[in-house]
């Protein structure tokens, strides 16, 4: 696994263009690549501030990561 980080207002052309694919303006957003190293469907975007947000968002990386790809 690894986590790149991209900041939007520095990478937006990367991001909406270039190479990897991925168009979000929600902060946080994980996505787990297709073979070829695009932003895939399997993605999370958004999450909460504060204190709960560790809590809101293990449980939805822990499902991303768990589910499988589809055909």
């Amino acid at each position: 696994m690894r986590f790149l980080e991209l900041d939007y207002d520095e990478h937006e052309a990367a991001l909406a263009e270039g190479d990897v694919g991925c168009s979000s303006k929600l902060v946080p957003l994980f996505a787990v690549p297709t073979e070829d190293g695009r932003c895939g469907d399997r993605r999370h975007e958004g999450a909460i501030k504060g204190d709960g947000a560790v809590a809101f968002i293990v449980p939805r990386l822990k499902a991303l990561l768990e589910r499988r790809a589809g055909p």
